[in-house]
């Protein structure tokens, strides 16, 4: 995993770590912060959904375990 993708999963391990929320804006929200531009957020999203790294559940984003 790497770029944009990583930068995602990481963004979600980090905020979970901390126990904060892992909301979709809020992880928009971080990466936009890093200087990314998210216009294919969806995309990154899906992508690690699929491969199964991460998970969407009641409106936040979760790691697998």
């Amino acid at each position: 995993m790497s770029g944009n993708y990583g930068a995602l999963w990481q963004a979600v391990r980090s905020r979970t770590q901390a126990g904060d929320s892992t909301a979709r804006a809020i992880i928009i929200d971080d990466l936009k912060a890093q200087g990314l531009v998210v216009k294919h957020f969806r995309l990154w999203l899906a992508k690690l959904v699929d491969g199964g790294q991460l998970r969407e559940e009641s409106g936040m984003i979760v790691l697998n375990k």
